[in-house]
């Protein structure tokens, strides 16, 4: 209530006033009644507190049709050819209130205007009605709460009302073609949306009681793991009921499709698609189902509409987008309001994931306050510690960018390595390797060399301390090198401590001795010689081409998103686009030294916000981040990447291989990130992608399903993986590119993680095809035996 009463202070705000229900009987939808009948209105609107008009309802009292009748009522879903409250010719309703069966649409009380002063008798009907110590009505359940009292005192006293003569709609959301609707949409008496009610997802803004019960599971569960390990009868440690030790409890993932909303406001967009019936049909026609739309939603989750668009006729889809109220849902989500200085925590306490707040930090020379890491509800990922002690070095961090970047703006600065100007540039293709990865660069190079006749030279990088583990791992590289008779292979050491992992990448890069680099990743074959790449026009006009990933704000598993703290830290704002995957990109390094500058200082800052708040993933999109922040020029391939892969029996798309093509749309790029060639026969090997434990599936749900055919038909180690290719219809909309993350069972591993469609049957944007169908079918199987022949020259 508090909450309210703050509101009503607000500027702006008009009259709100506040009125206890006294009367002890007037509980449940009597409330409702006693609010309308003691109302000190005496021409009212009344209102379901989760029912928003989309505009301003005033001009409803000056309704023709309220003017003539002092009353306009709204209609229900249901009607007695389609009841579920069984009120059709044969319910006892009618003969209990004496009056003859109305064949109409029953009402929805979601809504209702009444002039009080014409109606009085009316109202004391409906207060009669719900009041009545028998309680035949709900005891028989001749009727559902108060929602057709109201048509039934007026039918009853034959006096006029207009009931809305155009049924509901049904606003709701599509995942995997399964719709499920969750807010009755009324109309005006023109046929236009006015009311969208809520009443099946109501907003909390707070994460779901089911999240808490998940929590309170997880306890439990830790709880009983301490008791089991619990030597002596040492007593087991209890939980501590505060806010700080909520951070190490994680919840368990819900047993549904429905992912995360992306721009952390607790409750869900649940306002994504309206259904609504055609105006010419039949009344008879109009027929709404019940049911729940489980794995696509949760199984609490209660349904109405159609779940199968366009199965039914009758009935027609719109997008909520293409409406006028497309943002109102996210203003009604949104958690920006007045401070609870009560909630306050101090710097170095933790803060829960579905708190919405900022740090507050002070200038101790001028006494000037700021707000820093603002964010709303759930906007930082699984386990990512969040405390304010951090916000001084957060906000300095793009002061200390900038600083990094002014020996970049000399005129005389140079990256190391590069050329005189007049020089004539030197290409060449870059890779980082480690033992486990020798057998995918080899392959790759040998490809490159004896298939696609490359010449480029190649730069290999790797670490001296890594190699170390295993001594002879670049031994067939450095064979391949010294018996190619098409352009060198040189290597260089990575001393740099700094220079592990992902950064690894950056360095070879920032050193290489090429002026214009096409970085590959070792596990990343071309389809055809690159070459060319350095000569088009889109290279050529802006020095630099990257490449899309899967993902994207309406579809990420990497959380960048309009929300994320990301925009804060880098001082810029939010870019609607795809992000990058940098498996692959194209730079001249003498005109970006300033980009690959601010690259360098992303990756190796200390603290690295970046990876500590989990804001972006690796070096993967810190390229255009980069080169945005600069408004550097840059070309991102347009066509979106495919998948290669397997069909399943149950006709999922089980993607293993991302499929990146050039600016004409045609093929260019098979990254084998999800199953790594070893060449030998041992476990697969993937992208060790801590990401993706947000997306594992648990051994309960894991789809055990086998592929038409045998994938290890020939004396290769590795499987043939690429059978099908799924890629995406160019002529749809970015919003329906959704790549799914998942497990199956293949016939050479039991738990390969998958990047695709779980089902090609409800997966319309997409199209499949053989991989027989590609020029470059045949490039696997030698890509498999180079492997093969890598591992031999290791053993």
């Amino acid at each position: 209530m508090k909450t309210l009463q703050d509101l009503a202070r607000v500027d702006g705000m008009g009259d709100i006033s506040f009125h206890e229900v006294t009367d002890f009987h007037a509980m449940g939808f009597r409330a409702k009644v006693h609010a309308i009948y003691n109302s000190h209105f005496d021409r009212l609107l009344f209102l379901d507190a989760d029912n928003v008009p989309v505009r301003d309802p005033t001009f409803l009292f000056d309704l023709k049709e309220f003017k003539d009748t002092g009353a306009v009522f709204w209609p229900d879903f249901w009607h007695p050819l389609n009841s579920i409250f069984n009120i059709h010719s044969q319910s006892l309703i009618w003969e209990l209130l004496d009056i003859p069966f109305a064949n109409m649409f029953e009402q929805e009380s979601g809504q209702l205007l009444v002039d009080r002063r014409k109606h009085a008798a009316r109202l004391e009907l409906v207060r009669h009605y719900a009041f009545q110590r028998l309680d035949i009505l709900d005891r028989m359940k001749l009727v559902h709460g108060d929602k057709d009292l109201f048509r039934f005192a007026w039918l009853k006293q034959l006096s006029p009302f207009h009931m809305i003569r155009y049924p509901p709609a049904v606003a709701g959301k599509v995942i995997n073609e399964s719709f499920c609707g969750m807010t009755m949409a009324q109309h005006d008496t023109e046929g236009n949306v006015l009311f969208l009610h809520r009443n099946s997802n109501k907003l909390s803004g707070v994460a779901r009681r089911a999240d808490r019960d998940n929590m309170a599971e997880a306890v439990r569960r830790a709880t009983a793991k301490l008791a089991s390990k619990n030597p002596g009868g040492r007593k087991t440690p209890k939980f501590k009921e505060v806010q700080a030790e909520l951070k190490a409890i994680e919840a368990v993932p819900g047993k549904t499709l429905e992912a995360p909303e992306l721009d952390g406001f607790p409750d869900p967009v649940i306002w994504t698609h309206l259904v609504s019936f055609k105006r010419a049909t039949r009344l008879a026609h109009y027929v709404i189902e019940t049911y729940n739309a489980d794995p696509e939603f949760s199984k609490e989750q209660n349904c109405y509409g159609q779940r199968e668009l366009g199965k039914n006729p009758n009935f027609y889809v719109q997008k909520v987008a293409d409406l006028s109220f497309s943002g109102l849902e996210t203003e009604l989500r949104r958690p920006d309001g007045p401070r609870e200085p009560h909630k306050d925590l101090s710097c170095y306490d933790f803060v829960p994931n579905n708190a919405s707040g900022y740090c507050e930090v002070e200038d101790t020379k001028s006494g000037e306050r700021f707000r820093v890491m603002r964010h709303p509800c759930n906007v930082l990922r699984t386990r990512v510690p969040f405390r304010c002690i951090n916000a001084p070095a957060f906000a300095r961090f793009r002061v200390q960018a900038h600083t990094a970047l002014e020996k970049s703006s000399a005129h005389d600065f140079k990256l190391p390595n590069v050329a005189a100007s007049a020089q004539y540039p030197r290409d060449g293709i870059v890779m980082v390797v480690y033992p486990k990865l020798v057998p995918s660069a080899f392959a790759t190079i040998r490809a490159l060399r004896d298939i696609l006749h490359c010449s480029l030279p190649i730069e290999i990088w790797f670490r001296p301390d890594e190699m170390e583990l295993a001594p002879e791992a670049l031994e067939p590289l450095e064979h391949l090198a010294k018996n190619t008779t098409i352009g060198k292979i040189s290597f260089h050491p990575i001393t740099d401590p700094t220079a592990k992992r992902f950064v690894a990448k950056i360095y070879a890069i920032y050193h290489s001795v090429f002026d214009r680099v096409l970085f590959l990743d070792a596990d990343n074959v071309p389809v055809r010689d690159p070459s060319f790449l350095f000569d088009s026009p889109e290279f050529v006009q802006n020095g630099a081409v990257f490449w899309p990933d899967f993902w994207h704000p309406t579809s990420t598993m990497f959380g960048l998103h309009s929300k994320s703290l990301l925009w804060e830290l880098l001082d810029m704002p939010f870019v609607d686009m795809f992000e990058q995957e940098s498996g692959q990109l194209v730079v001249d390094r003498r005109r970006h030294a300033a980009p690959l500058e601010l690259v360098m200082f992303y990756a190796t800052h200390n603290p690295n916000f970046l990876v500590h708040y989990r804001l972006a993933w690796g070096d993967k999109d810190l390229f255009r981040l980069a080169w945005l922040k600069l408004n550097a020029t840059f070309h991102m391939i347009e066509t979106p990447p495919a998948m290669a892969g397997v069909v399943t029996n149950s006709s999922a798309f089980c993607g293993m291989t991302m499929v990146q093509h050039d600016v004409q749309g045609e093929v260019l790029f098979l990254h084998r990130n999800k199953h790594k060639l070893t060449g030998t026969k041992t476990a697969d090997i993937s992208d060790d992608d801590e990401a993706e434990s947000d997306h594992e599936v648990d051994s309960s749900s894991i789809e055990f399903d086998h592929v038409v055919q045998d994938l290890e038909v020939d004396a290769y180690p590795d499987p043939a993986i690429w059978r099908h290719m799924m890629s995406f219809d160019r002529n749809s909309s970015r919003d329906d590119y959704v790549v799914q993350a998942f497990t199956t069972s293949l016939d050479f591993t039991n738990k390969q993680k998958c990047f695709g469609r779980r089902s090609l049957s409800k997966s319309p944007q997409f199209r499949v095809r053989a991989f027989a169908d590609f020029t470059f079918d045949g490039l696997e199987t030698e890509l498999r035996h180079f492997a093969k022949e890598a591992a031999e020259k290791l053993r």
